[in-house]
């Protein structure tokens, strides 16, 4: 039996607690509390784009460098995803940095076979102990033998999460 995607939330939303270097009505550096929304939705089998696959993986540079191949994805204890089957494009991609990494951790078009996540030059990084959030909106390419591999790039041990979720 497949794995059955029910749905992907994601929110994202800025809060900056500032202080203001006055006196008002008597207090002596006030707060203020700065709030811009960000980013948020829900994505499904039934949304548009809609998702129908996912893969969550933890994961340790064992050295500078790592492909992920989005047509063969493994995963501890669990089945391999493949998100060629079925013509899928990635719609959603989030990576944490693990607070102890020695460096940022880098995310790029493969060296070989590519992935089509916009120009040749497209790179995100997770932080130090930070993420990095991409949405997709059906307008990165498909996954195929020859566009999947995602070049993932850091210092030796590094730790990031990965959460990439596909469809049409």
């Amino acid at each position: 039996m497949a794995d059955l995607i029910k749905s992907v939330t994601y929110e994202a939303m800025l809060e900056i607690l500032q202080e203001i270097d006055i006196a008002i009505d008597g207090a002596t550096n006030p707060q203020v509390l700065l709030k811009i929304p960000g980013l948020s939705g829900l994505l499904s089998p039934t949304t548009t784009p809609n998702v129908t696959k996912a893969w969550l993986d933890q994961r340790t540079l064992a050295g500078t460098a790592e492909t992920l191949d989005l047509t063969a994805l493994s995963r501890t204890n669990l089945p391999a995803v493949n998100f060629s089957t079925g013509s899928l494009k990635l719609q959603f991609l989030l990576v944490l940095g693990a607070t102890g990494n020695a460096a940022r951790v880098l995310f790029s078009r493969g060296t070989t076979n590519p992935y089509d996540l916009g120009p040749s030059t497209w790179i995100t990084s997770a932080e130090i102990g930070g993420f990095a959030l991409q949405y997709g909106n059906a307008k990165w390419g498909t996954v195929g033998a020859s566009t999947k591999n995602i070049l993932v790039s850091g210092s030796i041990g590094d730790v990031y999460t990965i959460l990439l979720a596909a469809g049409l």
